[in-house]
């Protein structure tokens, strides 16, 4: 009874076991993935100290229904990294027609946004071009398979989006973003 509860959509336990949120928006169901010692286990809370637990988000909240959160549906198992790679880049590949150097990259990408804490300066992904090119699709797509993706558009709040990036760690989407013409050349 006196025990007390944390929920987010990450944590690293003190033996360095990691823990990740899960959300099927189908099946309107949050769990938690935990990978310890090269397993991992479905639960629906873990012990973090003498009386507490994390778990994982809500379903119903806001954040994740409307999509402004998204996070993975499941956990898959891959024979290798170059494994994964390539499915990855199929994935993008269905969906948008790029360049082969610039499919390269944004598949690359992907997997940054995954291990971008073991760095200490990371690239950031700018999609530019003319109207109707395919900027929206691109974001979209690669967001998809992006680690903790936050989409924000120009009419998010400032605030809204970065109370989300620090609560989740997560990679910012922003679109539709204005830039002078200055601040595009600086970038």
């Amino acid at each position: 009874e006196d025990d007390k509860e944390r929920r987010g959509v990450s944590y690293i336990l003190d033996d360095g076991s990691l823990v990740e949120m899960l959300y099927d928006k189908k099946k309107h169901k949050s769990q938690l993935a935990v990978y310890k010692d090269g397993t991992v286990t479905l639960e629906e809370k873990v012990k973090i100290g003498d009386s507490m637990w994390f778990m994982p988000l809500k379903a119903n909240q806001g954040i994740l229904e409307t999509g402004f959160l998204s996070l993975p549906s499941e956990v898959g198992v891959y024979q290798s990294n170059e494994e994964l790679y390539l499915e990855v880049r199929a994935f993008i590949e269905r969906y948008v027609k790029l360049t082969d150097a610039f499919l390269t990259v944004v598949a690359v990408y992907v997997f940054t946004t995954w291990v971008y804490d073991k760095f200490h300066t990371i690239p950031y992904l700018r999609v530019t071009g003319l109207w109707g090119t395919g900027k929206t699709r691109v974001l979209d797509v690669a967001g998809r398979l992006w680690y903790k993706t936050i989409f924000a558009g120009g009419s998010s709040s400032t605030s809204a989006v970065f109370r989300t990036l620090n609560f989740t760690n997560g990679t910012l989407v922003f679109e539709e973003a204005e830039l002078s013409e200055k601040e595009s050349t600086e970038m």
